[in-house]
Order: C-alpha cells, then structure tokens, then sequence
C-alpha cells in the first residue's frame, strides 16, 4: 500500500542547502551588506579620485621633441620652443585658437604715406615679470634683431626695407621704402627685453640656450629646467604645467600609456602608436589640420622638367586622390580653403591626360625624418604604377639647410609651404625672393606680386592673388599642393578644456601651439 502522507512530506520537505541557508540567513544578510558598502566606499573613492584628477591644478604632457632655446630672438621649428614663446612672452598681436587676430600689447595704430609708414601705440600698464614697463625701447630691439640677425626669415626678409625708430616711451613707427599694405598682420613675434639682449648677439643666443636668467612678459614662468623635463607655473591661477620631452615616439609613448602623462603630443608621427592609442580605453584621440601649413611638391625651374611631365605627377596625385591614402586633410592652393583669397575655381581642377608623355624619372628629395620617409615611399609606390620612376633622395636635417635653401639641389622636393593671415608669398615665388627655392624667375608673377602689395581695395587684391594661383599652380606647375599636416593629441578621458590653436603663426612655428594661457586648461 502506497503511503500518501510520506510521498506528501518527502515532497515538501526542504533540501539540505535550503536548510543550511535558513539558519544561516542573519550571518548572509549581513555579509552581502557588508560587501555592498564596501562596493559603494570604493566606488565613491574612485570617483573622488576621478574628480580630483580633473580639477587638480597640475598637467603633465609628454611629446617627442626637445628645447632647443629659451629666447624668443632664435628662429626654430621645434614644437616646444615655439609653444614655450606662448608661455613665456608677449608679442604685440597674437591669435587666438579660432584663426581671429587679437591685441596684446598693442593699443592702437594707425597708417600714413599710403602704407608706407605703420606707427604703433603700445598700451600702458604691462610689465616684464621683473616688474619693469615693457617699452618702445624693447619692441624697436626685437624688431631690428631680426631684421640684422635673421634675414632669411620671412619677417626679415619683410623687415629689410624698414627703418624702425622710437617715436616715444609708448610708440613705434616703421617706415617702408615701398608700400606694404599687410603689414601689421605679421606683428605676432614674441616680444624680447631689450636692456637685456642689448649686449647679446645671435651666437651668444646659440651659445648659451637654456639661460635660466630671461626676463619674460607672459602668464608663465619657468619653475624648473631638466635634461627631460620643464615645469611652469602661473601665479594668478596656481596652474601648473610640465613637459616631458622623450627622444622617440615610442619613448612617449610608454610614459603616456603608464599614466606618468595627461597628454601625449604626436608631433613626430607613428602609424602603429596612433593606431594603439586610439584602440586604448579611456584614451581620447583628437585630430587638427594644420591649416596654414601647406604640403606638396617643389619642381626646380633651373633642372627643366618639362611642364607635361608635372602635368601627368599632377593629375595622378589628385587621380589617387593621395591625401586621402596618407591620412591628410587635401590642399587644393598655395592658400587655405579658409581664406578669402583662395580661388574655388581650383576644387574642381581637372588635369586633362596627355598621351604624348611617356616613361620617364624623377629624384624626389624629403628631410630624413620617419613621417617623410613614410610620405615618400607612399608617393613613389603611386608614381611608379604608373610609369614614372621614382629615385628617392633623402636629407638629414643638418644638411637641409645648405643643400636646399642655399643651393637649390634637388629635382622635386617634398617639403610644406608655410604662411599666415597675410597673403602675400613674394618670399617664395618673386624672382628676389629669399625663400624662393625653386628659382622662379617670372616677370608677369613678379609684377602680380608687386602690384598686390600697394593694392588697397581687398576685392582687387582678391583677383590679383588668384591670378597667382592660376600662374603657380597651372600655368607654370612649380609647386603641387598636396594636403594639410595634422597634429595628433591623445589624452585620457578626465582631461577637458584643452584648447589648440589650428593656425600656425608665427612663422616659425612648424606646428600648432598649445594655448596654455588660459586658467582652466582641463
């Protein structure tokens, strides 16, 4: 006989395990409130941390590159050095991070002589970080030094036909032989202490680099100076700033990825460590066209290339369409797309095909440096496809200098046009121009030149720049633009704020600078 009642209570009769929870409820209660609290302790930790780290007055950024200088007379293309000058100095113009033209320490000025003579009104109240008044006296010394120790600069070069005189304690005057009617848009240079450079020459400068003893004007001042490091602080804010300058991308790139760094600056490019940053959690890529730097190709006028064999470079390139291949912002001029004197007619240039030209070579000279090399081969993959061969010809850096802007050896140059919000690029295209490496010698772009320079009426200067547009890029095809270089700036993701100026002045500086001069940076 089958008994019910045991069926029924073997049935509802509590396993072991349910048993042992049953018993153990109270000790499980307050175990799992336990471990909840101190979830909840740790979690609120973190997040004290997370917002200790984005309002903690230091920031630390780690860039491949170097100091080079401390003096704002010292013309350089290293990063640092010109993101220094914005820390450490003030210049009468300067440019904020959307491109817009702002006064520093000029008050006012005004045009006479029909743009020949600028005089200049400096405002009152500012002083070098010694407390003494910047005066007319320092900014007349600047002005000169450049003008008597870096003529082939393109302010030297502008500067050559001036005469600069101190009015009084507040005011400057410039006087031109000639009118130059873009003139007060190249008053960006970092301001220098004239009573104490007066006794210094450009060798004592390159001499002795690091003097720790500068007078500086701006937000900044130096705290500490290392072999690897430099650290400012800014007294108004209590904002702190260092650099830790690496030899290789990849030595920056392991003191950023180890969180000893906010910020990462790839100022040299490394395709794999961009690719690893952006595939980092928490790390933040951000990418800036340098707009006022223009890449692309020189052809040297005294090797006589023949125009169809620019022709066909021309028309593959922009066939391939190469910027995108390398990753770049495309430059269609010798200007920007953002400037009112560049000619939209040229975003829909076509190069018609000439069957006539056949197999033909090319030397093709680059500075030595990872990314160009990278650029070159990308272009000499391209070229060679189609029946142009290319012979690569790098340059170490210390070479570049004597080889290229002194003696013009090479054939094509791959190498990046630098400018600023004045247009005029009679350094590099008029045939007394100190920075034209191509040898052009053309007396219609000459004349176009000239007459751009004491145009008044921006409308007729308009027309007159895309006429050299026309002449430099398809007329006579001595330079192909190619694209915009970018900067690219990794940063972990509690950093915010952080401004960058997508504009390259003054025209010194190779890349973008960083605006640290504001009091909240993240």
């Amino acid at each position: 006989m089958i008994n019910i009642y045991r069926i029924r209570r073997s049935f509802v009769e509590y396993p072991d395990y349910a048993v042992w929870f049953i018993k153990k409820y109270y000790e499980i209660f307050f175990i799992s409130i336990s471990i909840l609290l101190s979830l909840f302790i740790i979690s609120i930790a973190h997040w004290f941390k997370y917002i200790h780290d984005i309002n903690k007055s230091n920031y630390i950024e780690v860039v491949s590159d170097t100091i080079t200088t401390l003096h704002p007379l010292v013309e350089t293309n290293h990063l640092l050095d010109n993101s220094l000058q914005v820390l450490l100095y003030r210049s009468l113009l300067n440019v904020r991070e959307n491109g817009q033209v702002m006064y520093d320490l000029l008050e006012n000025f005004s045009i006479k002589n029909n743009y020949k003579t600028y005089i200049i009104t400096l405002k009152n109240n500012t002083f070098w970080n010694n407390g003494k008044p910047i005066t007319a006296k320092d900014v007349v010394f600047t002005y000169n030094f450049i003008k008597k120790y870096l003529p082939y600069s393109l302010l030297g070069k502008t500067l050559a036909n001036a005469k600069i005189t101190e009015l009084n304690g507040k005011q400057i005057e410039f006087d031109f032989k000639t009118p130059y009617v873009g003139f007060i848009k190249e008053l960006v240079n970092p301001i220098a202490n004239a009573s104490y450079y007066n006794s210094k020459n450009l060798q004592d400068l390159l001499h002795n680099p690091y003097d720790l003893n500068v007078v500086t004007s701006g937000n900044y001042k130096i705290n500490a100076l290392g072999i690897d490091y430099i650290k400012f602080y800014n007294s108004k804010n209590n904002f702190n700033i260092e650099w830790k300058y690496q030899r290789t991308p990849q030595q920056a790139y392991h003191e950023f990825i180890q969180k000893k760094a906010d910020a990462y600056v790839l100022n040299l490019l490394d395709v794999n460590i961009l690719n690893k940053l952006k595939n980092t959690p928490h790390v933040i890529v951000s990418r800036y066209p340098i707009l006022y730097e223009i890449k692309g190709l020189f052809f040297n006028e005294n090797k006589n290339i023949p125009f169809e064999y620019k022709h066909k470079i021309a028309r593959i390139l922009r066939k391939n369409k190469i910027s995108l291949k390398l990753g770049y912002e495309t430059a269609y001029s010798i200007y920007p797309e953002s400037s009112i004197y560049f000619d939209k007619n040229l975003l829909k240039q076509e190069y018609k095909v000439n069957k006539d030209v056949k197999n033909f070579s090319i030397r093709l000279s680059f500075l030595d440096v990872p990314e160009e090399k990278r650029i070159a081969l990308i272009l000499k993959q391209i070229l060679d496809k189609n029946n142009i061969t290319v012979i690569l010809d790098p340059i170490n850096i210390e070479d570049f200098q004597y080889r290229i802007i002194e003696n013009h050896d090479f054939q094509v140059l791959l190498y990046g046009l630098k400018i600023n919000s004045n247009p005029d690029e009679s350094a590099f295209w008029h045939s007394k121009g100190k920075l034209n490496i191509v040898g052009l010698k053309d007396s219609k772009i000459d004349k176009i030149l000239e007459q751009a320079t004491i145009t008044y009426n921006t409308l007729e200067r308009e027309v007159l720049y895309k006429q050299l547009q026309k002449e430099i890029l398809l007329n006579k095809i001595v330079f192909i633009p190619l694209f915009h270089p970018n900067l690219y700036v990794a940063y972990w993701d509690y950093v915010n704020h952080l401004k960058i100026n997508t504009n390259s002045f003054p025209l010194s500086n190779a890349y973008m600078r960083l605006l640290y001069v504001y009091p909240n940076v993240r």
